[in-house]
């Protein structure tokens, strides 16, 4: 497990009391700290601010959920992963490997960061093009049929397409694409597992 802390301030709006909470948290200790805060009112109303979390597609995302439940199971996945995961999760998330960032994206991306190909030295569609052609003519024994002696521009196009196809990213140096494993495994709040579902709208 990461040392990953996703923290932020709970505030009573009844008393305008507010305390630090950590996430993971459960149901029963949001509830009590709300009720401490609150100084026995149930039912008041409440907000959290000041999340903190390590990059700015993260708070982005998490700024714009209304649901409890899928912040808190999005903290929980972080908190659990390997500090390689937790490395190649961040490296990811600043590719810009989701179309948008929300937290239905960056909960499939927590659920699916072993499901990338990251490939080195391979900074443009360029090079992703040349790449393709070099592996082709080795197993082939020759240029694929219509790149015998492909420009660069023709190159390119070719790289560019493999690219769009695959859902690719370039960033710094890399190419990133999701292999055949990944899958949208998380749609909705429904999707989080009961332990870390907490029944009060935010």
């Amino acid at each position: 497990m990461t040392e990953y802390k996703m923290t932020g301030i709970l505030k009573s709006e009844h008393t305008g009391k507010g305390a630090k909470i950590q996430f993971p948290t459960t149901e029963k200790a949001f509830k009590e700290l709300l009720y401490d805060l609150s100084d026995g009112h149930p039912d008041t109303p409440w907000g959290i601010s000041g999340i903190c979390v390590q990059n700015e597609e993260e708070a982005f995302a998490i700024a714009a959920c209304k649901n409890l439940s899928a912040i808190n199971y999005y903290a929980a996945l972080a908190q659990n992963f390997t500090r390689d995961e937790y490395a190649l999760y961040q490296f990811l998330l600043r590719a810009g490997v989701c179309v948008k960032y929300t937290m239905d994206t960056i909960i499939n991306l927590a659920l699916n960061v072993h499901n990338f190909t990251v490939c080195a030295e391979i900074p443009d569609a360029y090079a992703l093009g040349k790449m393709i052609l070099d592996t082709s003519t080795e197993e082939e024994g020759k240029a694929p049929e219509g790149f015998e002696n492909a420009s660069k521009d023709k190159i390119a196009m070719l790289g560019e397409m493999i690219c769009i196809k695959s859902g690719g990213t370039f960033y710094n140096g890399f190419y990133i694409e999701p292999n055949d494993n990944y899958q949208l495994l998380y749609d909705s709040p429904a999707d989080v597992p009961e332990f870390f579902r907490i029944s009060i709208p935010v």
